[in-house]
């Protein structure tokens, strides 16, 4: 990577990811409703489009890659003749939650490699191809990347970026994450979250 992190531009990317991930899951509920709906399948594609490249300008390599696999499963309904599969469109549907997650971990500066790991086993079942050693690669520059950014070792026990989220995807606990994610297990969305959760 041949540029450092700049906070001024994460902030910025941050904030687009956060307007982005509500509009990408309500364009993928519209085209799961109407399997023809075109314009809802391109609305989802632009923005996982401009999303990624918004991740490369910034410098996150391993975000940017694994929402190039997520464009690449959509890609032939939006711009195509090809329709897009129900399994598709919930493999999507519960990676933006994922893709959240990490970019919460990775601005907290906590490992984002799991999450990572996860997200692309998730993108594999609706058929993406994500080649584990370059995504481990991407994954190890973008952390030095991140290490690099200043701390604020004054930030609230909960961090911002966080709270942002839960505000923007109007989650109030891991149920309402389960349920944006459609899983029925809870444990799952937990453990995937690194949360402890007892019944």
């Amino acid at each position: 990577m041949n540029r450092h992190l700049d906070e001024t531009a994460i902030g910025a990317f941050t904030e687009e990811f956060q307007q982005s991930l509500p509009a990408i899951l309500e364009a993928l509920d519209a085209v799961d409703r109407d399997r023809s709906d075109r314009a809802a399948a391109h609305e989802a594609y632009r923005l996982i489009h401009a999303l990624k490249g918004g991740a490369s300008m910034v410098g996150l390599a391993a975000f940017g890659y694994l929402l190039n696999v997520a464009e690449e499963l959509i890609e032939g309904s939006a711009n195509g003749p090809t329709l897009l599969a129900g399994d598709v469109i919930e493999v999507l549907r519960t990676s933006m939650p994922r893709f959240a997650q990490y970019m919460g971990s990775a601005l907290e500066g906590r490992p984002v490699e799991p999450i990572a790991v996860e997200l692309a086993r998730v993108l594999r079942l609706g058929g993406g191809a994500v080649d584990a050693g370059s995504l481990h690669e991407l994954i190890e520059m973008e952390s030095r990347e991140v290490a690099l950014l200043p701390s604020h070792d004054d930030a609230p026990a909960e961090p911002a970026y966080a709270a942002d989220l839960v505000d923007v995807m109007d989650v109030a606990n891991i149920m309402d994450v389960a349920n944006i994610a459609d899983v029925a297990n809870i444990a799952d969305v937990a453990n995937v979250m690194g949360v402890a959760f007892t019944a």
